[in-house]
């Protein structure tokens, strides 16, 4: 996982919230991911721990499972 500062110019959510907001239906969605402008992140105080697109598609598609 890449850090950055949690203060940085990208809308920090939680994996979760990034899967549940990914509609893997969708490709323009699941190519916005892959480009990299759906991001999650765990916020620290500090810092934020970004995920990678496949981090939050394998996050969604656990999701959207029975």
């Amino acid at each position: 996982m890449k850090t950055k500062p949690a203060d940085g110019p990208l809308p920090l959510l939680t994996l979760g919230e990034a899967a549940r907001r990914l509609d893997l239906s969708n490709s323009g969605a699941r190519e916005r991911v892959r480009r990299g402008a759906l991001r999650a992140a765990f916020v620290t105080s500090k810092r934020a721990l970004l995920f990678t697109p496949s981090e939050v598609e394998r996050a969604a598609r656990e999701e959207r499972r029975p």
